[in-house]
């Protein structure tokens, strides 16, 4: 027997089904060979024709992510590695390959033993659902074992129970080395886990039977306090400070009230305002002696947040403290791999996440990867990047090397399938020389970062794909996204800047007097294309759009696609879209009265559409997870820009353009009438 299923485990499928169907499909392929995963493959292919994955959160992640990931964390062989949101095991099959390769003798055991050890005690998996967990374990078995340590379990729960019983360790509570994962990027209800958790007893014994009255109040103090202490990183509101506020403005209400009716002499209303002062100041020394006393009680804000930022702070408890004690400072704590939605790293909403990742980890690396990178397996363009962080020893350690920033332009996968493009395999290997150099990039206790570039650019073809930062001591909320940073890096090489406010007005409705009834809608509209930023006439079209949320356009305006302007959607208006109208999606700005002398549109929009500009652009305005949008014309004119050469150098330029334009539309002309011959000549045949 494999001991694959625990004993009297129900699977329900038909044996004449496993016999025709699936073993003559695993015979014939070697299923460990080539690094790739094919049991994981079929399992999230079948998944996917079920949108399982988008019911349950359960995003697959691309295989070239999970290898660079692993790579990035690099295991050791005498690591415990953890994923607590394992899927099919991926991580935990490329990070046994990882160690097994690793693998040799010691002073205490053969190298076959330092293997079987892998293989049956440093690999630990768990995943909420019960069914996924046993395909991890059947994977886990085919690519040579480590299936013994994979279970059926909330991984945001792990230090509640002894889950990995008998197994060393038991529960995960300070015992992992290495945690690698990729979590739900949606949202979890974790006040539904902590509720759980309270009536399955492993918060502690009930007072209350279930049903009884006080039980469910006494499953969510439980839980609220559970979540106070495993998932810091939900900001939690005092209950006591917040009664203290509520009586302290009673207090003051109800003073002015009694001094307004002893001026006046009112006895009755002096009465009626003492009375409610004595209650409010009754309640004040109330909650003011429980804060004294230390009798605190805490409440999360809200029930729903990222899985990515709640992972985070399960991980926190489940690291070591000290994985490697010979290392520096900054690496010797339990290392984590996650993939995080970058609404988790970029957000206002999540500014208090970020505050508790720089207080518990250091921040050793952030890889910004492709929006589509999860569009092929799991049907979704959330943003994403792989975080790599180490266990602080306490929060009052401030880190001093630099973030390793670096971008991934293609991972192997499109939106449509597989690409022979992989930016990873670079990325990793320039992390590896940039994490061999930091120990020798301290002068003091200051971190040379020029040092650390250097030894990167090591790696071919790395170019403008990293970027080194420093932590913003007095922005401990600032956002931790690789555009972010990478538009930082643009504007601080700009000797002076000019801000667009200075130099464009936005267009911000339809005139009055051009406006139709709005239940007919039906208006010539135009839009700009991103291949060449040439704006164009679109025809008419009946949308569903007020007519208060339509722009009309000119000759010389510029117009600018909200969705799609990082990808260069900008352009000049010419004269066949005067008059035209655009939908809400699209921004349209002119040059101010008093630039006109000294501004060409067609000029400045070539600026914008500059793949630096453009980087700048998207890292302004990156906020939400699954898109990139320019929400409002603020967000554009607050971005800086060189200041621009002379008129008569501009209109030059803008020459070219129209005379590029022209050409192109002689072309297109040309083509059109080839083919319109070609299809007579056919015809007559």
């Amino acid at each position: 027997m494999s001991g694959m299923f625990d004993q009297y485990q129900k699977i329900e499928l038909p044996d004449d089904f496993i016999v025709s169907t699936v073993l003559p499909i695993f015979e014939r392929y070697p299923l460990s060979a080539g690094g790739i995963d094919f049991i994981g493959a079929v399992f999230e292919a079948l998944a996917r024709r079920a949108e399982k994955d988008n019911r349950i959160g359960q995003f697959f992640t691309p295989e070239t992510a999970v290898i660079a990931t692993v790579r990035l964390v690099s295991p050791l062989p005498t690591d415990t590695v953890l994923d607590p949101a394992c899927g099919t095991g991926r991580f935990l099959i490329h990070a046994m390959d990882s160690m097994l390769d690793a693998a040799k003798a010691t002073q205490s055991q053969t190298k076959e033993e330092v293997e079987h050890d892998i293989r049956r005690q440093r690999l630990l998996g768990t995943d909420i659902d019960p069914w996924v967990a046993t395909i991890a374990k059947m994977n886990m078995y085919l690519h040579g074992d480590g299936k013994s340590n994979i279970k059926p379990a909330n991984g945001l729960a792990l230090s509640a129970s002894d889950i990995f019983a008998p197994r060393v360790p038991a529960r995960a509570h300070g015992e992992i080395d290495i945690a690698l994962t990729n979590p739900p990027l949606g949202d979890v209800n974790f006040h539904e886990v902590a509720a759980e958790l309270a009536r399955s007893g492993l918060l502690g014994k009930m007072k209350a039977a279930p049903g009884a009255v006080g039980y469910e109040a006494e499953i969510a103090a439980k839980a609220n306090v559970w979540t106070n202490e495993r998932l810091r990183v939900v900001p939690h509101i005092c209950l006591e400070a917040a009664k203290a506020e509520i009586y302290t403005q009673r207090v003051a209400m109800w003073q002015g009230k009694l001094v307004e009716a002893l001026t006046i002499g009112d006895k009755k209303k002096a009465r009626h305002a003492q009375r409610y002062l004595d209650a409010a100041a009754a309640g004040l020394a109330d909650v003011k002696g429980a804060i004294a006393a230390g009798k605190l009680t805490y409440a999360p804000s809200g029930s729903n947040a990222k899985g990515g930022a709640l992972f985070l702070s399960a991980i926190l408890d489940y690291l070591k403290k000290v994985r490697n004690p010979g290392a520096p400072e900054e690496w010797k704590g339990g290392v984590a791999g996650i993939i995080v939605d970058e609404a988790v790293l970029n957000t206002q909403a999540y500014a208090d996440a970020r505050i508790f990742i720089r207080d518990n980890y250091f921040i050793k690396a952030v890889i910004s990867l492709p929006r589509n990178a999860f569009e092929f397996l799991a049907r979704t363009t959330a943003k994403t990047s792989i975080v790599v962080l180490t266990r602080k020893p306490d929060t009052d350690v401030t880190q001093r090397e630099p973030i390793f920033f670096a971008k991934a332009d293609t991972i192997g996968y499109t939106s449509t399938g597989v690409d022979s493009e992989n930016d990873l395999p670079a990325i990793a290997d320039a992390f590896g020389l940039w994490r061999d150099a930091a120990p020798s990039a301290y002068a003091g206790t200051v971190v040379d970062a020029v040092k650390l570039k250097a030894a990167v650019t090591q790696v071919p073809s790395m170019g403008g794909m990293v970027s080194m930062y420093h932590l913003n001591k007095s922005s401990p909320g600032e956002r931790l996204d690789f555009a972010y940073h990478r538009m930082l890096e643009l504007i601080n090489a700009m000797p002076d800047q000019v801000l667009l406010s200075s130099i464009l007005d936005p267009v911000l409705r339809i005139p009055d007097d051009t406006l139709v009834d709005a239940q007919v809608l039906i208006y010539e509209y135009a839009w700009v294309r991103s291949t060449d930023g040439r704006v164009r006439p679109k025809g008419p079209q009946d949308l569903k759009y007020e007519a208060r949320d339509l722009r009309e356009i000119k000759k010389g305006d510029i117009l600018v696609s909200g969705i799609d302007a990082v990808r260069g959607a900008i352009g000049v208006v010419q004269e066949d879209c005067d008059g035209l109208v655009v939908s809400k999606e699209f921004l349209v700005f002119r040059v101010k009265a008093e630039k006109e002398s000294s501004v060409d549109a067609e000029y400045l929009v070539r600026i914008l559409r500059s793949p630096k500009m453009r980087a700048i652009l998207e890292g302004s305005i990156t906020g939400v997870s699954n898109r990139t949008r320019l929400e409002s014309p603020a967000e554009l004119l607050k971005v800086p820009i060189s200041p621009l050469p002379s008129i008569e150098e501009q209109k030059k330029l803008s020459q070219k353009v129209r005379d590029a334009f022209k050409a192109q539309d002689e072309a297109t002309q040309v083509f059109a009438a080839i083919d319109d011959m070609l299809s007579a000549n056919t015809g007559n045949g």
